[in-house]
């Protein structure tokens, strides 16, 4: 028996196509919140606070997201996006307030910061 072609109104549609890669990692609260705890009042960058936080964890058999999936839970989880807002926002005055008293010390006749204290307090340099 021959097929027969399919009627004039079906349209054929290709078969659907599975994503390539990794599926992505959904985003957890814990770790988040985490993250942007220490965020928001260390003088330490992002990837440095993740190394440690990394660490931590895996001393406790658990597993930390990689730099990129936090900026995909950026991108994806309100959440997470709004916490991170507030930790920048709490960062920014903390590194403000860090810098004026560094900046007052001299005239509160205080000793002078060492040098990489000193570069990290104007953002040259993490400690």
């Amino acid at each position: 028996m021959a097929t027969q072609p399919p009627p004039s109104n079906t349209t054929i549609l290709p078969p659907a196509k599975r994503p390539v890669g990794r599926p992505r990692t959904p985003y957890d609260p814990e770790v988040g919140e985490e993250l942007c705890r220490r965020w928001a009042c260390e003088i330490r960058g992002i990837a440095q606070i993740l190394d440690d936080l990394r660490r931590e964890r895996k001393a406790l058999g658990l597993s930390t997201p990689s730099l990129k999936i936090i900026w995909d839970w950026m991108e994806s989880s309100e959440d997470f996006r709004a916490r991170a807002a507030r930790a920048r926002k709490l960062r920014a005055e903390y590194l403000s307030d860090l810098r004026l008293s560094f900046a007052l010390k001299p005239l509160r006749g205080e000793k002078r910061l060492p040098g990489y204290l000193r570069r990290a307090a104007r953002g040259e340099r993490d400690i």
